[in-house]
């Protein structure tokens, strides 16, 4: 089955509207989606708020609309499922289309098995009936009509496991004039910071280049780094919680701005607290780039704007090469929370390496190195 005969499945169904966090399973159907002519479509900064922007739809049609996220998104999206749309509240269905990653019996991402292990568990305890996509073939197709045609008009999901919705096999993602390579930029932040601070890495390909360097290095390379290969949006917070128990030291947290976006008000915590000496740096390419290359709900959103507002000392936007230096000078030297915005290129290089399934290896180190 292709996105295309998907969304026109679901379309029979009176989808005319689309919203989610796109996710690596889901490729070909947020790229059929992007332009499409009968259903409307937005990124949405959460799986939460797809959930709350789908109820809202329904509210003034009578219609379900197709939420699409990764299924780790599935624990954004449980309070308005439960608290506002379920049945027994307000009952505002929709069709949730969702990326079975860590599936039962499939090798991936550590980071992914605990949350695939229960996705079906968690859909039974919130009443939600689903479907399983395990193929592209025609027949799913058939029997996928056929089951939506007996569940009536609530809440139901479709759970898509990988190479159920091919891709499409050549991807540009949206160009970004004039705008830096994240890797070298990610290694001259790097070449700043003394080996006794600690580095916090983002979701996605900001950490698999910081790994890459690392490795790069050799043995003499082991640094204070700390990868967060899940839990999106919540760097910052890690970073911080760090912090707050090591006074005195700077830390760094590297973010990017679809992350930054889906858990924006975090960053009001960071300049509340006295005496937290920290780096944040927000590489802003303007899309998901590690899932497939969608454009962020925040593309040309002001951060600037933004952390000044929640009260960060310094602000420094960074367009250019030649500003990294000087930017970094002030960061280092600034007392209060600083926030280096700097513009990247959605592209990324391809082998990017994974931390792998020793995770509690990264953290041992970690701790040793800020002991």
């Amino acid at each position: 089955m292709n996105a295309q005969q998907l969304l026109g499945l679901l379309q029979e169904t009176g989808v005319r509207f689309a919203t989610g966090v796109p996710d690596s399973l889901l490729t070909g159907l947020t790229d059929a989606l992007a332009g499409h002519p009968a259903i409307r479509h937005v990124v949405a900064a959460s799986e939460g708020a797809a959930i709350a922007l789908a109820a809202g739809h329904h509210l003034a049609t009578g219609a379900r609309a197709l939420v699409y996220m990764q299924n780790s998104g599935l624990g954004n999206a449980v309070n308005p499922l439960l608290a506002m749309c379920h049945p027994r509240v307000y009952d505002l269905p929709m069709i949730l289309v969702v990326g079975w990653r860590g599936a039962p019996g499939r090798a991936d991402e550590p980071q992914h098995l605990p949350t695939g292990a229960i996705t079906t568990s968690l859909l039974e305890l919130m009443g939600i009936p689903f479907f399983i996509l395990a193929a592209p073939a025609p027949s799913e197709l058939e029997r996928l009509r056929q089951w939506l045609a007996t569940r009536g008009a609530g809440t139901v999901a479709i759970l898509v496991k990988a190479d159920a919705i091919p891709a499409p096999g050549v991807r540009d993602t949206m160009p970004r004039q004039a705008a830096m390579d994240r890797q070298l930029v990610l290694e001259r932040v790097l070449a700043a910071i003394p080996p006794d601070e600690a580095v916090f890495a983002g979701i996605g390909h900001v950490g698999r280049e910081l790994l890459q360097i690392r490795q790069r290095e050799g043995p003499g390379g082991n640094r204070p780094d700390f990868l967060c290969v899940g839990a999106m949006g919540h760097a910052s917070q890690f970073t911080l919680g760090f912090a707050l128990s090591s006074p005195g030291r700077r830390v760094w947290c590297l973010d990017g701005d679809g992350a930054f976006t889906m858990h924006m008000g975090a960053c009001n915590l960071v300049s509340r607290l006295p005496g937290v000496r920290f780096v944040h740096v927000l590489f802003d390419n303007g899309a998901h780039a590690s899932v497939g290359g969608s454009e962020v709900c925040g593309r040309d959103t002001d951060y600037g704007s933004v952390a000044r507002a929640a009260g960060y000392a310094l602000v420094v936007k960074v367009a250019a090469e030649s500003g990294i230096e000087d930017a970094l000078r002030a960061a280092t030297s600034c007392a209060g929370p600083a926030l280096l915005w700097v513009l990247v290129s959605p592209h990324a290089k391809e082998g990017l390496p994974r931390p792998g399934n020793d995770l509690a290896r990264y953290r041992d180190q970690f701790r040793s190195l800020t002991a």
